[in-house]
C-alpha cells in the first residue's frame, strides 16, 4: 500500500526504524548495527526489559 501511495505521489521511501518507542535510525544504520552487532544486542535489551 505504501509502495502504490508513493508511486502515485512520486515520494522516495526512506527507512525509518523505532525500537522501544526510539527512533534508531535508517537503513545504513541498520546495516552497520548489524554488522558490529550492536542490533542483537539492542533488540535482546528491548525483548528483556
Amino acid at each position: 500500500m505504501v509502495k502504490a501511495l508513493c508511486n502515485s505521489s512520486q515520494c522516495a521511501m526512506h527507512v525509518q526504524v523505532y525500537i522501544g518507542g526510539e527512533f534508531v535510525g535508517g537503513a545504513d544504520i541498520m546495516i552497520q548495527m548489524f554488522q558490529s552487532g550492536e542490533l542483537k544486542e539492542l533488540l535482546e535489551r528491548e525483548l528483556n526489559s
